[in-house]
Parts: C-alpha cells; structure tokens; sequence
C-alpha cells in the first residue's frame, strides 16, 4: 500500500498562486494514508526520530527547525531517548511527552496541552502532526509545529543510499528573510556520491548542485553541502527527513544559486521519497 504523499503549494490572501505568499503562508502538506482497521491496531511501539519545523511572528514565537529522538512502549507511553536539539543551538532540555494512542489511524496524545493533531500510516512506522507549543523550553523555539515522526530501523548501509530521490520541503525564518517552499529531485550511487540535485522553490528559482551524502549504521542522515543538517532514514529505506540551517548570503530577500536559500535565519524541514 501506498503509505505517503508530500506536496508543496504556495497561497496569497486564501487563493492558490505559484509564485507568492503572504507572510509565512507557504504550505508544505504531508498526508498520511492507513488502512481502515480496528481502533488501536497500529503499534507504534519502538524508537523514533522527529523533525519539526515552526513558523509563527506573534509576540513569543521564534522559528526555527528542531529534533529529537524517543522511545513508544507496548502502552504508547512516550519516552525522550535525546534532548530537544534545535536551530538556535539549544540542546539542554528533555520532555515530558505522556502517552500516544492510535484509533483509526489518529494519533491521540495524553494529555493534550498543545493542540497536538497527528496520523500514523498503516504500518506504523511514519507519523505527521501539527500543534502549538514549544517543543524544548519556552524561551528556545516555539510557535505553529509541523513534524514528521520516522521509526528507526536496523541495518543500514551506504548503499541504501542509492537512488532516485524526490524532496518537498518548507523554509521558515523571520520576516526579513526568503521564506517559501522547496522541491527538487537528487540522484544518489552506491558509492554516496549525489551527481545531480536540481532544486524548484515558490519564487520560480531552480537551482542546482552536487555533493556527497552519508548515512550511519543506526540511519542518521546526512549531506557535506548542507550545514547544520540533521537528518534520518526511514526504517523500509526508502523515506527520509531532515532540517537544516542555511549559511548566510548577501541578498536576503532573495534565493541564493545553491541547494536552498540561505542565510542565518532561512530555517528548512523537508522529506523526501525513492522512486528507485
């Protein structure tokens, strides 16, 4: 079964455009497809990675990317395995996270303090959400989060790198900066090498590039072009998430020729899926 779809769309003012947006109303939109069964039969028992992204200007709100890991017990009560690392260089705090239940394939968090809403795909191994809260402490990144939930699988090998890969991802940041969505597709060998990526954004760029991938034996992703990058591979190996925080440039209010846009606050969550 098909078990996810990712897309990217940018509004202004309530109405589709394909080029603009207003504030940070670029939407980037993963849906997660189950199978219609029992209330509860999705497990989601094991070890996870999240990978959030915030945006939000209210008074309070800081964008920004973030990560951790934790572990689902056979009752869905959540343990945070890692700190909450984030974009501003924090990794100081762990969370209290209560317990996840799964009826129809909704993610039902105990208690909800933060307006939390998620899905988990039929096999249990992939989890989108969205809700309002700090994820860490409240003075480090906090706002409107959109995160994506991979459970971590075992056996991971360079080669599991090779590929066709297609990537869809959102860039938040503060109101001086390029913000938007990203999409592009990167061909990868067996050997890490990625010998095209050819990136598509909401401004009407595309911009191209090249590098050298890894991926660790417990399935920690990461890219030698992309600083800041965190990210993780999915335990069928065909699905991977990351953050990442782009280098400063001297035309803030327009993509750099690389990767993604860039600058010290051009904040990027995306996924991405092999069509191998």
């Amino acid at each position: 079964m098909k078990s996810t779809v990712c897309y990217t769309r940018a509004w202004r003012d309530g109405v589709p455009n394909r080029s603009r947006w207003i504030d940070t109303m670029a939407a980037f939109m993963v849906f997660s497809l189950w199978a219609h069964a029992a209330a509860g039969s999705t497990s989601l028992e094991g070890s996870w990675y999240l990978h959030g992204l915030i945006s939000g200007d209210h008074v309070g709100q800081v964008p920004g990317w973030y990560w951790l890991s934790l572990n689902i017990n056979s009752v869905g009560t959540v343990a945070a395995t890692s700190t909450v690392h984030d974009s501003m260089g924090n990794a100081h705090y762990t969370p209290s996270l209560g317990q996840f239940t799964v009826s129809a394939g909704r993610i039902i968090m105990a208690p909800n303090p933060v307006s939390f809403s998620g899905v988990v795909n039929s096999r249990g191994d992939f989890l989108a959400a969205t809700a309002t809260m700090a994820p860490g402490s409240s003075d480090d990144v906090s706002g409107y989060n959109l995160l994506i939930g991979v459970k971590q699988g075992t056996g991971y090998a360079t080669s599991d790198l090779a590929g066709t890969w297609r990537m869809h991802g959102l860039v938040s940041g503060s109101a001086s900066q390029w913000r938007g969505w990203v999409y592009g597709t990167s061909t990868v060998s067996s050997t890490r090498s990625i010998s095209s990526f050819d990136v598509h954004n909401s401004s009407g760029d595309t911009n191209t590039g090249s590098g050298t991938a890894h991926l660790t034996s417990d399935g920690i992703f990461t890219i030698d072009q992309l600083t800041n990058s965190h990210g993780v591979m999915s335990a069928d190996k065909k699905t991977f998430v990351f953050t990442r925080t782009g280098e400063e440039d001297s035309a803030s209010t327009s993509p750099k020729s690389t990767w993604v846009p860039a600058s010290p606050r051009r904040i990027l969550l995306a996924a991405g899926t092999c069509v191998c």
